[in-house]
């Protein structure tokens, strides 16, 4: 049973970490069922990586041909904008600025989320301690003007460190979508709370904004690709709708689970979202 054992253990590493190279076992020389079976489990990891990889240089070259038209457009548009001194002229050149702006943003998020698991494979075993990479995350929005009106605060009782194996860069990114999405649904001079805690051996992260809170039929849908919620006082476009979709995925890929729900009743004065993230702790 070793080596039916050790094809399970090779095949279930690359579900977890799926790259473009595989190490599963060449047992083809024992001309049995097993032997079959490493065939078949090395074609279907050589399948796997070739698709990994054609998914990172096709989003990479989307990316770049895509690029270059909407920067030349770009510069156009300004210069249009200059030359003109029509009211409803200008007008239309600002709308197709911020167009411009928003198909960037999405090819840009696009390409992200296609290098994602590629970037996460192999770069899970870096210890994080999430206490210190909250604080100065908190420091950070506070400090440089990025929260706006709005003040962080970080929240946290117990002395001990709050480690997880895995990838802090993009840890910290999630973090980041979420205060950016807090501070997108704050009202003016609003709170946004960052709280840290454990229990039975799970780091527990809740990012809390005093805002109008999500719909409940919404709580599920806005972690799908290209579902927004947007703030009534944004311009639309503003949000790619993937910043949600890809914390989950580098959350998942972490051991660990988000989630979204409210912190009251819509029709309340003290309402607001509260997003929630669950991550294993290293011991």
């Amino acid at each position: 049973a070793h080596p039916v054992r050790q094809l399970a253990a090779s095949a279930e590493s690359v579900t977890q970490k799926p790259t473009a190279t595989h190490s599963i076992p060449d047992l083809s020389n024992r001309n049995d069922e097993i032997g079959d079976l490493s065939v078949a489990l090395r074609k279907m990891g050589d399948s796997l990586s070739e698709r990994i990889d054609a998914i990172e240089r096709f989003a990479g070259d989307v990316a770049h041909e895509l690029k270059n038209p909407l920067a030349s457009l770009a510069s156009t548009n300004e210069l249009l904008g200059k030359y003109s001194s029509d009211e409803n002229f200008t007008r239309h050149v600002a709308r197709q600025a911020d167009d411009i702006t928003r198909m960037d943003r999405l090819i840009t998020d696009i390409m992200n989320d296609a290098r994602l698991d590629s970037e996460l494979a192999g770069a899970l075993t870096e210890k994080v301690e999430l206490k210190a990479m909250l604080k100065t995350l908190v420091s950070v929005y506070n400090e440089t003007g990025m929260a706006k009106t709005t003040q962080l605060v970080f929240r946290n009782e117990e002395t001990q460190e709050y480690i997880i194996y895995g990838d802090e860069h993009k840890v910290a990114r999630v973090f980041q979508n979420l205060i950016d999405n807090a501070i997108a649904f704050s009202p003016p001079n609003g709170l946004i709370s960052i709280l840290l805690s454990s229990e039975k051996g799970l780091a527990k992260i809740m990012v809390e904004d005093n805002g109008p809170g999500i719909l409940e039929h919404n709580l599920e849908k806005i972690f799908k690709p290209f579902v927004t919620d947007s703030p009534q006082n944004q311009k639309f476009g503003n949000h790619s709708g993937l910043g949600l979709s890809i914390a989950r995925k580098i959350i998942r890929r972490h051991g660990g689970v988000i989630w979204a729900e409210n912190r009251g009743d819509r029709q309340e004065q003290n309402t607001g979202a509260r997003f929630v993230v669950s991550l294993p702790l290293a011991f």
